[in-house]
Parts: structure tokens; sequence; C-alpha cells
């Protein structure tokens, strides 16, 4: 059960609480139920946000199997908004916060667009952290932090 805007005799508007089985405002205009409707639905988010916090800090998949990463909501947001979109959320970002810095579209090496991700998470290598960069079309790797990468 919800919520109900009924009219009282007086042409006021009363809202109805199906669980509570009670008028919970009485004597309102729209804007007071929109108000209380509002602050009820803000307080029911709160809790809502403060335990799906908790999970996705605890590492558990809070949103079940279409939990993404950041890696993966990076490599998303590339593919289908661009690559300068990714790179105004890491220029956002403190320096200290993004292990690495490139250009997610073109290879440095040979300047083909055939490139992707590699390294199991991807984008960001399982050893470091690092964002980077591996091109199918010359093998190119741009990696800041490790020695070996394996690109599979």
């Amino acid at each position: 059960m919800g919520y109900q805007i009924i009219q009282q005799p007086n042409g006021m508007l009363s809202l109805w609480d199906g669980i509570e089985q009670g008028i919970v405002v009485f004597d309102a205009d729209e804007d007071e139920l929109v108000d209380y409707l509002t602050e009820v639905h803000r307080n029911l988010t709160r809790i809502n946000v403060a335990a799906t916090a908790v999970k996705v800090r605890d590492g558990e998949k809070a949103y079940y199997q279409f939990t993404i990463s950041w890696a993966e909501a990076m490599t998303r947001m590339r593919d289908c908004q661009g690559a300068d979109a990714v790179q105004e959320i890491l220029d956002r970002m403190e320096p200290e916060e993004v292990p690495g810095k490139l250009d997610l579209t073109l290879c440095p090496e040979c300047g083909s667009e055939d490139t992707y991700d590699a390294e199991c998470s991807n984008g960001l290598c399982t050893s470091c952290g690092a964002l980077f960069m591996y091109c199918r079309a010359c093998g190119h790797t741009d990696h800041p932090e490790c020695e070996e990468v394996d690109t599979g």
C-alpha cells in the first residue's frame, strides 16, 4: 500500500497512508503535499544510499550481476561517450587518485584506432592499478608502472 491524496469535505487535501491506515497530512494544498512526500522520499533515499555504500565499500555486488567496477565504468563511458569524456573525469581527480593518464583511443606508437584496455580488469593493471592501453594493430602497450604486461 502507499499514499493517496484525498479531498476533504472543505475542499482541502489530505494524505492517506495505507500502511498506517490513517491521515498523515491534513488541510493541505499541493505544495504542502509535495514538501511532505519529498521529505519522506529523501529519508528513504538516505537509508538506501547508506546501505548500498556499505555493500560497495565492502566489495559486495550491490547490484548483483549488474554491478560494475570503476574500470568498467570508464571503459563503458569511453565506448559510449568517447575518450574525452573519460579524460574529463580523470582530470577532475586528484593526481594521486589517477594511476596513469593516457589517450585511450589512439595508439601513440602507430596512430591506430584499433586499441583496447588489456589485462583482465578492463583498463586497470591488476599488478599496479594503472590505466593502460594495448594496440591490437602493432602490439604497442602504454603501461606507466610495470615492466611486464600480459595483454592476453
